[in-house]
């Protein structure tokens, strides 16, 4: 029943996520995943690869990355499942607005970690708790697809975990790590 009702969520959210202002051309969309791109690309030499992860119907992170003159491949459950762009490596990941919809954080953290070469940069972007009293009444809480929530002791908490460092917070909503050359994992 659990499984079910998680299903019914998920496709629940992937048919009102289909009418969210998610494309490149959108004047507000863009400034709102430049919060995570700008200080991205700060970490990029010219020309590299990278993997949108959760690219989503429209994918304005590839169109925005390629207006930078970075690569970009899209990868996402429903809208760009093809699982053999999760078997290479990237210079770069953007995740954005994702990891609050995941169920199996660990196996979708371990993917990522695959999927980034060693002193690859990851950029998170997801909202984060800041206030436990106002919790109950944070507009975010309100989505449900939105079924984690994170604080920012949590992202040193995932920086350990993965042996990623954390590079900068350059907004509330933005955690970029880099991955650890010759990085492995801890066990817990």
């Amino acid at each position: 029943c659990v499984c079910v009702c998680v299903r019914l969520l998920s496709l629940r959210g992937l048919f009102s996520f289909s009418f969210h202002g998610t494309r490149q051309t959108n004047t507000g969309y863009r400034k709102f995943l430049n919060r995570a791109l700008d200080p991205l690309c700060t970490y990029l030499a010219p020309g590299q690869c990278g993997l949108d992860f959760g690219s989503g119907p429209g994918p304005a992170v590839a169109g925005l990355m390629q207006e930078r003159g970075h690569s970009v491949r899209n990868y996402d459950l429903y809208y760009a499942p093809d699982q053999a762009v999760l078997a290479q490596q990237y210079d770069f990941i953007t995740c954005t607005e994702v990891i609050e919809h995941v169920q199996d954080l660990p196996a979708v953290l371990q993917q990522l970690d695959a999927a980034l070469r060693p002193g690859a940069v990851l950029a998170l972007m997801t909202g984060i708790v800041t206030n436990d009293s106002t919790f109950g009444t944070w507009w975010y809480t309100r989505d449900i697809t939105h079924i984690r929530f994170f604080k920012p002791a949590t992202f040193d908490w995932v920086a350990k975990r993965m042996n990623w460092s954390i590079l900068e917070r350059p907004h509330k909503t933005v955690v970029l790590f880099r991955k650890n050359p010759a990085a492995s994992t801890q066990e817990e």
